[in-house]
């Protein structure tokens, strides 16, 4: 969806987490219509006027913003992948050595109870590392798609400066 921001107002730049995890909040005005309170990962530069592209999860929902191209400049705003994947490692590693702790530690007098409380603390922890892999994966494949729609506006754009002028 292509959408020209008229006019932007509330930004808050924002660090949400102990990660250094970078958001900006806003809002803009386009064509006489507002849309408030959006939230994008990062701190994109916004300007009243600028038009982007923009991948979203429901047709004309801007409160389900994937990310967006800059038409003017090219900027790509969407997820930071490399996050989902240090998460993953470290849940793996959290997993291994929690799977290493418990098969040592049901060597004596645990109950069986105890083995089953275990091993479902171990499959949670598991699934959680499974969780952030496959979101790591869905935000690559959101990246390569927005990576194809800035191509897709430099071959445009190349087209048009490249087509002499009707005389």
């Amino acid at each position: 969806m292509t959408q020209t921001f008229d006019r932007i107002f509330g930004v808050q730049q924002q660090v949400r987490d102990r990660f250094g995890s970078k958001f900006t909040t806003f809002g803009f005005e386009s064509k006489g219509r507002r849309y408030f309170e959006l939230s994008v990962q990062g701190w994109p530069t916004l300007n009243d006027g600028m038009t982007v592209t923009a991948l979203l999860r429901k047709s004309d929902d801007w409160k389900s913003v994937v990310g967006w191209v800059a038409h003017d400049s090219g900027e790509i705003v969407c997820r930071d992948t490399r996050r989902h994947f240090v998460s993953a490692a470290w849940l793996l590693l959290i997993t291994l050595i929690a799977a290493l702790g418990f098969s040592v530690s049901t060597k004596g007098i645990d109950s069986i109870l105890s083995i089953w409380a275990k091993a479902g603390l171990w499959l949670i922890l598991f699934g959680f590392a499974v969780w952030e892999f496959a979101d790591g994966i869905n935000s690559i494949r959101e990246r390569q798609r927005l990576n194809k729609i800035l191509l897709a506006l430099h071959i445009k754009g190349a087209d048009a400066q490249s087509t002499p002028p009707h005389t």
